[in-house]
C-alpha cells in the first residue's frame, strides 16, 4: 500500500514538472522532493496506525463495560432493547405480569375445596439515569394485588408464585440506589435500597419469575435466609480482575426497618468462575452467607440468640446453540432453619430449534429437605418436599408473551398429603 501511494505521488510530481515552465529544475531537486514525499507518507502511515490502535483500545473498553459485572435480574430496563430515552437523560420502562393458577388438592387446612383458582398481577416501573461515564442512579416502583395460592390455599416450603406482591394497589419503592464503576467498570460499588437476590445466587435461566420459572425454589435457593422483605438498605461490591472470574460481596440491614442500621445484618460473599467451556457461556458460582439476626433454636425455643449461616452453588452452562443446563445446591444451619438442604436442576431449550426464534421452554426438578431438628421439635413435618415445574414461553409480539405453566408437588410442606397439581397461565406485558 505504501509503495503504491509513493509511486502515484512520484508520477504526479513528474507530470507536474513536465508541464512546468521552469527550465532550471535538476534531477537533484526531484530526488529531494521525492524524499520529502516519502517522509510525509511515512508520517501519515504512523498517524493511521496510532488511530487504529486507539479505536481498537476503545472497542475493548466498550466490550469490557458491556460485559463488566454480572447483573442477572428481572429489571425490564436491563433486558435486551429495554427502556425509552426521555429528555433529561432519563431512561424509563414499565411492565405488567398477570398470573392465574388452578390447583387440584390444595393442602391448607382451612380450604375445603378440592380445586381452587387464584390470580395475581404486578406492575413494575423503572427509571434510571447515567451519571458521567461510570455512574448510574436507579429507581424501581412496584404495585400489585392478590396473594395467589400460597399460604391461603397451599402451604409448601417453596412458594408456587414468586411474582405475587399484594400491595393493595399501593405503590412501593422496592429499589432506589446509586452505582459507580472504577477501573473501566471492573470494580463496582452499589448502595441504597437493594434487592439482595440480584447480587447472589444468580442464574441465567432460573432467576426471573416474570419470564422463567414461577416457583421460588427455581428462582433462588430455599436455603438462604434472605433479609426481611428481601429489598432492604445495604451495599454490594463486584470485582472482575480477569474476564473468567468475578468476586462479589454485600452487607444489608436484615430487619428492613431503617432503624439502628446494621444492628442485625445479612452479609454474603460469592465467587463466579466463567470457564467458557466449549467456547460457550457458563457460570459456576460458589457463595457463603451469614445472618446476624436473632433466631430461636428448634431444640430450645426460649433461646433466641442464635445467628444463621449457610453456603451454596448456582451454575448454568450453555451446551449447544439451543440448550442451557442449570443446577443449584444449598445448605443452612439446621439448629434454626426449617429447610436444611435444597437442590434443583433443569434446562432451558430455545425456540430457534423449531423455528420459533423468541420462544423457549423451561423444565426443572428440585427438593427441599427439612432439618432433623425441625422435625424433632414437632413444629412441622420432616419429609423431603419435591417440586417439578415446566413452562413454555410463547412470543406474541415485542410487548407480549404468554406462558402456560405446570407444577407438581409431592410431600407438600414435608407432609404425607396428596400431591398437588397446579396448572397456570402467565402473561407478561412489556411497555
Amino acid at each position: 500500500m505504501r509503495s503504491l501511494v509513493i509511486t502515484v505521488l512520484i508520477i504526479l510530481l513528474l507530470a507536474g514538472r513536465a508541464f512546468s515552465s521552469d527550465d532550471d529544475i535538476t534531477m537533484q531537486d526531484l530526488m529531494q522532493e521525492i524524499r520529502a514525499l516519502k517522509t510525509k507518507v511515512s508520517e501519515l502511515e504512523d498517524k493511521l496506525t496510532q488511530q487504529a490502535r486507539k479505536s481498537e483500545k476503545q472497542e475493548k473498553v466498550i466490550a469490557r463495560k458491556a460485559e463488566k459485572t454480572e447483573h442477572i435480574d428481572t429489571h425490564i430496563l436491563h433486558k435486551e432493547d429495554g427502556g425509552y430515552r426521555i429528555p433529561g437523560g432519563l431512561k424509563i420502562d414499565a411492565g405488567a405480569t398477570f398470573v392465574g393458577q388452578f390447583a387440584v388438592n390444595p393442602n391448607e387446612s382451612g380450604t375445603e375445596e378440592e380445586q381452587v383458582l387464584d390470580g395475581t398481577y404486578s406492575i413494575d416501573i423503572e427509571i434510571e439515569k447515567e451519571i458521567g461515564e461510570n455512574g448510574l442512579a436507579f429507581i424501581h416502583l412496584e404495585s400489585g394485588e392478590g396473594n395467589g395460592l400460597d399460604l391461603d390455599e397451599i402451604t409448601t416450603f417453596s412458594a408456587v408464585n414468586r411474582d405475587a406482591a399484594n400491595t393493595g394497589s399501593e405503590v412501593d419503592v422496592t429499589e432506589v440506589w446509586y452505582e459507580h464503576g472504577f477501573l473501566d467498570n471492573r470494580f463496582v460499588i452499589t448502595g441504597g435500597k437493594l434487592d439482595t437476590t440480584i447480587y447472589m445466587d444468580q442464574n441465567t435461566v432460573a432467576n426471573d419469575e416474570t419470564s422463567q420459572f414461577l416457583s421460588t425454589i427455581f428462582r433462588n435457593s430455599s436455603a438462604i435466609d434472605f433479609p426481611t422483605g428481601i429489598n432492604t438498605w445495604g451495599f454490594r461490591t463486584a470485582f472482575v480482575p480477569y474476564d473468567w472470574i468475578e468476586i462479589g460481596t454485600g452487607i444489608f440491614d436484615d430487619d428492613n426497618d431503617w432503624e439502628d442500621l446494621l444492628e442485625d445484618y445479612f452479609t454474603f460473599s460469592q465467587v463466579n468462575i466463567k470457564p467458557n467451556l466449549m467456547d460457550r457461556e457458563g457460570n459456576y458460582r460458589l457463595y457463603g452467607w451469614y445472618d446476624d439476626s436473632k433466631h430461636a433454636k428448634w431444640s430450645d425455643p426460649n433461646t433466641d440468640t442464635q445467628s444463621n449461616f449457610g453456603f451454596g452453588t448456582s451454575c448454568d452452562q450453555r451446551v449447544t446453540d439451543y440448550l442451557t443446563l442449570f443446577g443449584r445446591f444449598g445448605w443452612e444451619d439446621p439448629d434454626v432453619s426449617t429447610v436444611e438442604w435444597t437442590w434443583s436442576s433443569g434446562f432451558q431449550l430455545d425456540g430457534p430449534l423449531w423455528k420459533r426464534d423468541k420462544d423457549f421452554i423451561g423444565c426443572a426438578i428440585g427438593m427441599d429437605i427439612p432439618s432433623d431438628e425441625y422435625g424433632d421439635s414437632g413444629a412441622g413435618y420432616d419429609d423431603p418436599e419435591g417440586h417439578i415445574e415446566a413452562y413454555y414461553s410463547f412470543y406474541v409480539n415485542d410487548h407480549l408473551s404468554i406462558s402456560p405453566d405446570y407444577q407438581f408437588i409431592w410431600n407438600p410442606n414435608g407432609s404425607n398429603d396428596d400431591p398437588i397439581n397446579i396448572v397456570g397461565l402467565r402473561g407478561q406485558v412489556d411497555f
